[in-house]
């Protein structure tokens, strides 16, 4: 796993976050 993968992962993770408590 690359660090560009983690980095995106932990994106992805973080916009789903925002999207939950928004939505």
């Amino acid at each position: 796993m690359s660090a560009y993968d983690i980095i995106n992962e932990t994106e992805i993770n973080f916009t789903c976050k925002i999207l939950d408590i928004s939505g």
